[in-house]
């Protein structure tokens, strides 16, 4: 396999004498992704995430899921130079109408990772609601520098209000923390691969359905039964009645913080993040 060097202070360079071609993945957003083409037209996946801790949560994870569900495997993890070479899944991001088919397929596959469980919440923690509270407070330090003031009062209101008579959380399991059409691979309608796992950690089920809805049941709204049978297909639904509204508000008001952290201030995402709680406020 080819020496990769990685010199962050370069912006990344590459010295990979087996690789005949280097490409971008636009769609990636949180870390640099490459597509690597060797001479016998194999290919592999090189990713660059934003910090070494999440170079070593992704492959702790694909480790602890590889042949459970359709990931990629981990061909080099250096946390130390921060990168991971990856095996390459033939397939596309979902994207477009949905059918019923794949979206119940959607709801399995994430039944199919809850059903993993983690000893923690966060790797750390036995309390999944104070868990949740501490990262809005740490969030919230960034919030009140970059969003207006009446604003920022109105979702820290909010989320005190919202934040009571909460239910019992359903975990810890696996959660992926960033389950979305984006990161489900499909060749011919069929699910393929499940990527992206830098963020994912011990947690309660319900948290990784607001993205699903987002993205895919407020976008077209007759795949959400189809999506909430394929996950009843294999374990029970967690509390979403109940918790969607929350995650919801806390998944837009952590990505203005996570915007600001990544210096994207200018970017579609943040954007789109402050008119979710404009609206919801």
């Amino acid at each position: 396999m080819a020496k990769c060097v990685i010199d962050k202070g370069l912006n990344y360079c590459y010295e990979c004498d087996d690789f005949v071609d280097i490409n971008p993945v636009e769609e990636s957003y949180s870390s640099d992704v490459l597509i690597l083409i060797d001479k016998n037209n194999n290919k592999y996946v090189l990713k660059i995430p934003f910090n070494n801790e999440k170079v070593i949560r992704e492959s702790e994870i694909i480790k602890t899921i590889n042949n459970k569900l359709p990931v990629p495997e981990i061909i080099k993890a250096d946390s130390e130079k921060g990168f991971l070479l990856l095996s390459y899944i033939e397939g596309k991001p979902i994207a477009g109408e949905i059918s019923d088919q794949l979206a119940f397929d959607c709801g399995k596959l994430l039944a199919e990772l809850h059903c993993i469980p983690m000893e923690l919440f966060n790797d750390s923690h036995d309390n999944w609601w104070a868990f949740i509270n501490e990262r809005f407070y740490v969030w919230a330090e960034v919030c009140k520098k970059i969003l207006d003031k009446n604003l920022f009062e109105k979702c820290v209101d909010y989320y005190e209000n919202i934040k009571t008579n909460l239910p019992k959380p359903d975990g810890p399991c696996l959660t992926h923390f960033d389950y979305r059409p984006g990161n489900i691979l499909v060749d011919k309608n069929k699910i393929v691969g499940l990527i992206d796992f830098e963020s994912s950690r011990g947690g309660s089920a319900d948290m990784d359905f607001v993205k699903m809805k987002l993205y895919m049941w407020d976008k077209f709204p007759s795949t959400k039964i189809f999506f909430l049978d394929g996950y009843l297909s294999v374990r029970k639904l967690p509390p979403i009645n109940a918790t969607l509204d929350l995650y919801e508000f806390y998944n837009a008001f952590g990505g203005i913080a996570w915007c600001h952290n990544r210096n994207k201030l200018e970017d579609p995402f943040f954007y789109e993040n402050k008119e979710i709680l404009k609206s919801i406020l």
